[in-house]
């Protein structure tokens, strides 16, 4: 409906978000039935489709954090759900894996002309106010930044006026 009623007014092109969570329900199993439709739809109807991987917040498959399901589902009242974090290299992996397999699906369709691997999603779901990331990963690479940059402890009291431990 939406495809047929934005032809009636001028549009040629249509933005296609491809959820995580909607193709790798399991880990390493990709199902884009649906979207395959969905783009030989618009395709039959001469539309040039935008295909974006959508892989931030409530977006991402359940089993990456099977804990923030309940806080990712409005239906349960609330609206906001935690970030994943980037400083995790297994979860940065999986986002690029699963970015590569649409582009290797979709890769030489001739409708689709534009693909962003982190576009308009990432950066609405990221430029609500300050983003910040306190999990163990960030902590840890900030941790070794620190490290490296004042070498002990004593140093990084001294440029901070702090008097940390350790």
């Amino acid at each position: 409906e939406y495809v047929d009623e934005s032809q009636g007014i001028g549009y040629n092109t249509i933005s296609l978000d491809i959820p995580w969570g909607q193709v790798e329900r399991q880990p390493g199993v990709f199902d884009f039935e649906r979207f395959d439709h969905l783009v030989a739809y618009a395709a039959n109807r001469g539309y040039h489709l935008q295909i974006k991987p959508w892989w931030v917040r409530c977006s991402y498959p359940m089993w990456i954090c099977p804990d923030l399901e309940q806080e990712c589902h409005p239906a349960e009242g609330k609206t906001w759900a935690p970030q994943l974090t980037f400083a995790d290299p297994e979860l940065t992996g999986r986002i690029a894996r699963y970015s590569g397999e649409i582009a290797r699906r979709y890769r030489g369709h001739p409708n689709i002309v534009y693909t962003p691997v982190c576009g308009p999603s990432a950066e609405m779901e990221y430029s609500h106010g300050q983003y910040c990331d306190y999990g163990r990963a960030a902590n840890a690479r900030f941790a070794g930044w620190l490290e490296k940059k004042y070498q002990d402890i004593a140093t990084l009291n001294q440029a901070w006026g702090s008097k940390h431990a350790d």
